[in-house]
């Protein structure tokens, strides 16, 4: 209750903050909440509660900008806001339906439709100054590398101070222990620090040094393979040669100093070897695949396509759901558990039976996967089509600056391993990408104010002589 209690003074605080003109506290306190205290506050704190969730905090706080300043939002800078605005009244449409139909209950209903508000959280930077969201930035970044540092120190006294610790000792080589609970967005910062990377710089040294032992800590194969794809690519399109070298540097390095911990993690796949997994797969056989048990570890890329097969087969034979999903149905819901038995999905703990039994609507091992069965082949549409228009945008207007390039290798590394995790379409990933978007454009207006003012100069010049 004391918990509850110092999280309701906060949200005040953040409402007195943002209707007092101090609008980047009041947004450093709204992620704040999003990021559970920046991982220093437990969800189990607030457990048994009638809020349970911080994130909801953060919900209340967006609500009540989106009520008093409803009538200044505005698409005319960034209409890819429209498209975001068309998938949260598609997703609503699959509320509503899923409750007037009886489909699901309104309360575990409402648990699950409740996330997907966050795809309205770009009108909270509508109105901040771009000094405003700089400071944002800074505030999370240093929140951030705090939470890194405790992060680190975990496998030297064997605890997960960080909250939403799933913590595994099973196939994972050398260090025999692995910390999932990394710091929300320390991968963006890993990137940016990376760019912007000086040898002589003591700061830029230890700040990608905490960033990179993080990084191996998480042992996420996925999130390994895509930071070097997209430093590759970074590489590839800045065509600096300087940058190449130093880059190749730090990776020998780097690869003496922990290069046979994460090859012994990129070796142990589990139970299943690579030839099962193709035969599973050229089969299309994910009942022998689920037998086996090869998906305990989370599943490789074999478990994922075979996942969608067993969906897409649920949906030949119950057509009525291709096009829309089965609606906004809770994973621990009675009737979910009724209705559906298949036997492949990510795996989680039956609090009545003590088993680990597979998801049959959610799952956080494939991004693409949840909003698939919920919202059928039109709300999986709308989810890659604006996909598709973020990264053409980032990618245009990736050389305005450091943080416009950061910005677009980040979104590109969630898209690579959204084969892997949840996280691209997340509240946290989500609302911060928003924030960047921002930060971009007002840049970008901001050079164009520049340009046309020189331009003016030089005109009044010239009449003047």
């Amino acid at each position: 209750m004391l918990v509850l209690i110092i999280c309701i003074c906060i949200l005040l605080y953040a409402i007195y903050f943002h209707d007092n003109g101090k609008k980047d506290k009041s947004t450093i306190i709204f992620f704040f909440f999003l990021c559970n205290g920046f991982g220093f506050f437990h969800s189990n704190w607030l457990s048994g509660l009638p809020v349970n969730k911080y994130t909801d905090f953060a919900l209340l706080y967006l609500l009540y900008v989106a009520i008093t300043r409803f009538q200044r939002i505005t698409y005319a800078y960034f209409p890819i806001y429209k498209w975001f605005t068309f998938l949260i009244l598609y997703l609503t449409i699959e509320f509503v339906v899923t409750v007037s139909a009886g489909i699901e209950s309104l309360g575990l209903s409402l648990a699950i439709y409740r996330n997907y508000l966050f795809f309205f959280s770009f009108i909270l930077y509508q109105e901040l100054r771009k000094s405003e969201i700089r400071n944002v930035i800074i505030g999370i970044s240093i929140a951030t590398i705090v939470a890194a540092i405790v992060y680190v120190t975990q496998p030297i006294h064997h605890l997960a101070i960080l909250d939403n610790a799933l913590v595994s000792t099973r196939n994972l080589g050398e260090l025999g222990v692995r910390y999932r609970n990394i710091p929300e967005l320390l991968y963006f910062i890993l990137i940016y620090i990376t760019i912007r990377f000086d040898l002589f710089k003591w700061k830029s040294v230890i700040i990608f040094s905490l960033c990179g032992i993080s990084l191996v800590l998480t042992q996420h194969r996925g999130v390994m393979i895509g930071y070097v794809v997209i430093i590759l690519v970074y590489i590839f399109m800045s065509k600096k040669t300087n940058k190449a070298i130093q880059y190749g540097l730090i990776g020998i390095v780097g690869f003496m100093a922990v290069g046979s911990t994460v090859l012994a993690r990129f070796e142990n796949k589990g139970r299943s070897n690579t030839f099962d997994d193709i035969s599973y797969v050229v089969n299309l056989d994910y009942t022998r695949a689920a037998a086996s048990g090869y998906d305990d570890e989370g599943g490789t890329l074999a478990f994922r396509v075979l996942l969608f097969v067993e969906r897409i087969d649920y949906f030949k034979s119950h057509p009525q759901y291709m096009l829309t999903g089965v609606g906004m149905r809770h994973e621990d819901s009675p009737k979910t558990q009724r209705e559906f038995d298949f036997v492949l999905g990510s795996r989680k703990l039956d609090k009545q039976t003590g088993l680990w039994l597979p998801q049959q609507i959610d799952s956080g091992d494939l991004v693409w996967f949840t909003p698939f069965m919920k919202f059928g082949f039109v709300g999986l549409g709308l989810y890659l089509y604006i996909t598709c228009l973020v990264v053409f945008y980032l990618f245009k207007n990736r050389r305005k600056g450091t943080i416009a390039m950061t910005t677009f290798l980040y979104y590109f590394l969630l898209i690579i391993i959204s084969l892997k995790n949840a996280m691209l379409f997340g509240a946290v990933q989500i609302s911060f990408l928003f924030m960047l978007i921002e930060l971009i454009r007002r840049t970008k207006a901001q050079n164009l104010d520049d340009r046309i003012k020189y331009q003016e100069f030089r005109l009044l010049g010239r009449n003047w002589i």
